[in-house]
């Protein structure tokens, strides 16, 4: 693996963003958390790294959420997001490699999946949301291991 520096959450979803704009895609602010919680699962089960640091992801009612993106991106409300959205253009959008082929291949498989059946497919009833979750609690964590070992386990059976 390239030597990887650590990426916050607003480097990936820009990354996602632009991937998005480049294919004339459609993501809104539920999209961009279900497709980063893919990309952050895909990264740790294939090169035993998140794709996101500084922070981590959540689970709440409708899936995997990054808190501190939601706040960002809540004023969109459920509006389509571009990269070069107010607030969103002036984020960065470097990544490693590895991190790039994650989202990609996350993008390619769900890009076109609707945010709803995107936060179908996080609430897999053996996936971690599904392990952690509880109705009307918010601020619990989604342990990085459980999402790797979810991951792997997923890679293996495809």
């Amino acid at each position: 693996m390239s030597n990887q520096t650590h990426y916050t959450y607003r480097n990936a979803a820009k990354f996602l963003l632009e991937l998005s704009d480049s294919e004339n895609g459609v993501i809104t602010s539920l999209s961009i958390q279900k497709l980063l919680y893919l990309a952050h699962g895909l990264m740790l089960a294939k090169y035993n790294e998140p794709l996101i640091t500084g922070t981590t992801f959540q689970a709440w009612k409708y899936g995997p959420v990054i808190e501190p993106l939601y706040y960002d991106l809540k004023l969109f409300g459920s509006m389509t997001i571009k990269a070069d959205s107010y607030f969103v253009e002036q984020w960065p959008s470097e990544l490693c490699e590895e991190a790039q082929d994650c989202i990609r291949s996350v993008w390619r498989q769900f890009g076109n999946f609707s945010a709803f059946r995107l936060v179908d497919i996080t609430h897999d009833d053996n996936g971690p949301w599904a392990e952690v979750y509880k109705s009307n609690v918010l601020g619990i964590e989604i342990d990085d291991d459980k999402i790797q070992q979810y991951f792997k386990t997923k890679l293996i059976s495809n």
